[in-house]
């Protein structure tokens, strides 16, 4: 009979530690653990809940949690002797060995989720809903100590997070990586980039650090006693595509479908085997003594030591595909397509569950945000389902009489427009983008659209305001060219997007990753509709084709060719993924399809898709018969019921919550409702929703009578709205950040909130001019000019408030914000984009002969255009 080393294991461990010394003494221990194994017990066999488990079951590493009925796995880690999982509630769990509390998760903030797991030596890693990380377990070298993120420009987060035996990597938003923990070999010494590159994936193995950079190159720095920083050279025209780190080897997936391993190749595990004809790899894991390899079809091949099972995968059931594997001294982790998470080897939030429609209702629009949903239905009604963090879900009631128009959903605010033309905004609102600015006589509020932190709304007479965070300029609406106006805006987390009536698109705002950088259009096209991302820009022209730029990491920008004689119809852009409608009724998603966002499900006889929208984790879709599909992650609240009749009729993306009007004018929010975003106000008697716009944290709507009501945040008196003089009245609302912009029917902008940096310091007019249009960025303000010229103001460290002037004779007639750079669009159907291009976003692409730009959003970092051709 075999005996149970655990107690051995950690007196030999804390022996030899304070013998030699914490580093020597845990390698010398774990070659004891070794030893150990051989005599410890052998290979076991456990099925329970969805979940298996095979091989040495020693520390109970392989005993993964059952799952909630629901609810499936995202992100799954192996360390050697423990592993983490993370399902798509957000909940962490770990097991297996834990001296070093590497298994006792840290407790999260309410308003929060995680997203992302991975594991060191004895320490382990996740990142969460917010962007932050958080580590624990072994901090002997100080691995467990997350450096904080820079507070400018805003909205930079952690985006992926890799741990190694002693140390930890993380990359970041910006493009950027850093490291922490034991250094010894160089390990945490990240290469500085060259001039317009990005680091766009990293790993990290017992002593070295491998960075993959957006020109396909993969650098490696820490120990190379192995050779294991030698990184092969390329064949011509072929990049690197992924990378991956384990103790002394190396690997990296290649664009050809080919994959690489160097370092220590004592076992073998460098000896990748040939994937089948048609077949290309595209990510590897590595244990102790054994590989993984998972190919394009969702298989996983297996080489090296199996003794425990670790490399012997079980078949899959028919449909089944595996997306993820993780592996580690002799365990192996693997995630499979049906959310299932299974253990090989030795083992020592429901915003898409959407509710039936009662009879004689419909959904009419959807707007999906971060962690929450917004809908408008068929009787006028809004509500919103999700995370309700500052009570971005709860939309305000609506006065009687009145009904939701137009709806928006940032970040973690809600923006609505309703009847009577006034808009209101709800949610959390620091930056003021909940402050709805007052009409001026005469106008109302058109159109909303809510970015990560500002609002931007349209007015009657085709202006724009922007208010809330304006750091970037993305609340700096560009000034129209006479005779022109903004037709269509939308807003990226820190960019706005616009178009204008002569089918140009501008963009302004944050533009690291060229988002603002607006595709000139061919000759006679024009763009006709415009989507704004996190980080990127999508647009449809008039000849039914679809351009996409900004941040493309997850290949969001890479549209997919159409078919012989087949067009685009419709677009919706989410953080990291985009949805299209084509002519011949098809539905297409690309970008990150993680989660299943991206799986378009089967339509029953008879209908038809008619909208889409996209949010961070998950898919929106409303059919034919007013019925609403959700695919991708389940991590947020329940979809209201609908009472009879009301339908949506306009839909607000915030950060973190959505807000809805419906047809009978009341506006719902749902999602993320800490600051109470989501506690849609009551409507005076006889008055309806018209417009709703929703920012980071607050939302703000727009009433039948011209007034504007905005709730959730008010940290910056975004949520206080401007008194209208005798006779005024708001036409359009946007939220943004921290601030919130309105449009008044006198042809006056007012904003309000945050002021830090002149945001809500509203240009004021020549004399005989009113502004027709606005835009909100995170720091930065955008209006549009009844005589077609675009002024901007606010934050302007990138320029993103300095327009360009005119060719004589044209005129601006759309204009966008992001969170640093600002777009806008010319009445020679042209945009022109400024600010912050550290992601290409003021890059505008070239048009093809004959095409112009039709319409133009701003996202966060990226823009989305629509051209003349559709």
């Amino acid at each position: 009979m075999r005996t149970r080393p655990s107690s051995t294991t950690s007196s030999l461990r804390s022996f030899l530690g304070g013998l030699l010394g914490s580093q020597l003494g845990s390698l010398l221990s774990s070659l004891a653990l070794l030893v150990l194994a051989l005599f410890a017990t052998g290979p076991v066999a456990a099925a329970q809940s969805g979940t298996v488990a095979i091989g040495w079951n020693d520390f109970g590493q392989c005993n993964v949690p059952p799952l909630p009925t629901g609810l499936s796995y995202v992100s799954v880690a192996a360390g050697p002797f423990h592993s983490v999982v993370c399902n798509s509630e957000g909940v962490v769990s770990a097991v297996g060995f834990n001296q070093y509390g590497q298994c006792n998760v840290i407790a999260l903030p309410s308003e929060l989720r995680y997203v992302e797991v991975t594991a060191g030596y004895e320490h382990s890693v996740a990142r969460r809903s917010d962007g932050s990380v958080v580590a624990w377990g072994s901090n002997t070298n100080g691995q467990c100590v997350v450096p904080p993120l820079p507070k400018k420009p805003l909205g930079i987060t952690y985006v992926q997070i890799a741990a190694g035996d002693f140390h930890s990597v993380a990359r970041r938003s910006d493009g950027s990586a850093i490291a922490w923990g034991w250094n010894y070999y160089g390990q945490c010494n990240i290469p500085a980039l060259p001039s317009g590159l990005s680091y766009v994936d990293v790993a990290a193995g017992g002593g070295q650090t491998l960075l993959r950079r957006s020109d396909g190159v993969v650098l490696a720095v820490g120990d190379n006693s192995y050779g294991q920083c030698n990184v092969p050279a390329l064949p011509a025209g072929v990049s690197y595509t992924k990378v991956s780190a384990h103790r002394y080897i190396s690997a990296a997936c290649r664009s050809d479908g080919a994959l690489v391993a160097w370092g220590d190749n004592t076992d073998g595990l460098c000896n990748v085997p040939a994937p089948p004809p048609g077949l290309a790899y595209v990510d590897v894991a590595f244990g102790r003594y054994h590989a993984v390899a998972r190919r394009s079809d969702g298989s996983v091949a297996g080489w090296g030591n199996n003794y425990y099972g670790q490399s012997q995968l079980p078949a899959l059931p028919p449909g089944v595909s595996y997306v993820q594997v993780a592996a580690n001294y002799f365990h192996t982790v693997a995630r499979r397509s049906d959310g299932k998470a299974f253990a090989y080897g030795w083992n020592g939030y429901g915003q898409c569950n959407i509710p039936a429609l009662p009879p004689g209702l419909s959904y009419v629009e959807l707007e999906a945000s971060y962690s929450w949903n917004l809908a408008r239905r068929s009787d006028g009604s809004a509500l919103g389902w999700g995370f309700n963090w500052n009570g971005v879900s709860t939309v305000p009631a609506l006065p009687a009489g009145l009904s939701y128009v137009a709806i928006a959903a940032g970040h973690t605010h809600g923006v609505a427009c309703r009847s009577d033309g006034s808009a209101v905004a709800w949610g959390w609102g620091p930056y003021g983008e909940c402050n709805v600015p007052a009409l001026p006589p005469g106008l109302s509020y058109v159109e909303v659209a809510a970015g990560n932190s500002h609002s931007v709304a349209r007015r009657s007479d085709g202006s724009v305001v922007a208010w809330g965070w304006n750091d970037s300029g993305q609340c700096n609406v560009p000034a129209l060219p006479a005779g022109l106006s903004y037709v269509e805006i939308a807003a990226g987390n820190y960019h706005t997007v616009a178009r204008r009536s002569d089918g140009a698109v501008l963009a302004w705002g944050w533009n690291m990753d060229g988002q603002c950088n607006v595709p000139a259009l061919p000759p006679g096209l024009k763009y006709v509709e415009i989507g704004a991302g996190g980080g990127h820009t999508v647009a449809r022209r008039s000849d039914g084709s679809v351009v996409a730029w900004g941040y493309n990491y997850y290949g969001q920008c890479n549209v997919p060719a159409l078919p012989a004689g087949v067009t685009y119809v419709d677009i919706d852009v989410g953080t990291v993924h985009n949805i299209a409608r084509r002519s011949d009724g098809a539905a297409v998603a690309w970008g990150d399809t993680s989660g299943g966002k991206c799986n378009v499900p089967a339509l029953p006889p008879g209908l038809s898709y008619v909208e889409f929208a996209a949010g961070n984790f998950h898919t929106l879709g409303r059919r034919s018969d007013g019925s609403v599909v959700t695919f991708g992650a389940d991590n947020g609240g329940d979809v209201p019921a609908l009472p009879p009749l009301p339908t949506y009729v306009e839909l607000a993306p915030g950060s973190y919550h959505s807000a809805a009007r419906r047809s009978d004018g009341n506006v719902v929010a749902w999602g993320y409702n800490a600051d109470g975003q989501c506690n849609v106000p009551a409507l005076p008697t006889g008055q309806s929703y018209v417009e709703v716009s929703a920012g980071w944290f607050h939302t703000a709507a727009r009433r039948s009578d011209g007034s504007i009501v905005a709730w959730g945040y008010n940290g910056y008196g975004e949520c206080n709205v401007p008194a209208l003089p005798a006779g005024v009245t708001y036409v359009q609302v946007a939220a943004s950040y921290l601030h919130t912009v309105a449009r008044r029917s006198d042809g006056n902008v007012v904003a309000w909130g945050y002021n830090g940096d002149g945001q809500c310091n509203v240009v004021p007019l020549p004399q005989g001019l009113t502004y027709v249009d606005i835009a909100a960025g995170a720091y930065h303000t955008a209006a549009r000019r009844s005589d077609g010229l675009v002024v901007a103001w606010g934050y302007n460290g990138y320029g993103e408030c300095n327009v360009p002037a005119l060719p004589p004779g044209l005129s601006y007639l759309d204009v966008s914000a992001g969170e640093y750079h600002t777009i806008a669009r010319r009445s020679d159907g042209a945009i022109i984009a400024w600010g912050y291009n550290g992601n290409g976003e003021c890059v505008v692409p070239a048009l093809p002969s004959g095409l112009t730009y039709v319409e133009a959003s701003a996202g966060g970092y990226h823009n989305a255009a629509r051209r003349s051709n559709g």
